[in-house]
């Protein structure tokens, strides 16, 4: 999880990889979002990128923060979404809470 910043604040896994990859998926979330609002789209809930054998999910928890998650090897990503917006909805709500 990442903070509007870009900077880690929740990880599972610390790397020096961790800093890096929290900050891209904070300005990819950003571009994204220009896209879908310059092209008069409705707003996106996650932005996806996909190589030949990972998944990068990245998702918005609101107020600047990202819940990002590397997918490795076959994964259903169906279900993947589905979590990662339970997950989100809930971090949202304690976020919210703290104020």
């Amino acid at each position: 999880m990442g903070d509007r910043n870009g900077l880690p604040i929740v990880s599972i896994h610390r790397s020096p990889a961790t800093l890096a990859a929290t900050a891209s998926a904070t300005i990819v979330l950003a571009a994204a979002r220009n896209v879908a609002s310059t092209s008069a789209l409705s707003p996106l809930e996650d932005v996806l990128l996909e190589g030949a054998d990972y998944k990068v999910l990245v998702r918005s928890i609101g107020n600047g923060f990202t819940l990002l998650a590397v997918l490795v090897g076959d994964v259903n990503l169906g279900m993947a979404k589905l979590l990662m917006a339970h997950k989100a909805r809930e971090i949202g709500e304690l976020l919210e809470m703290l104020g």
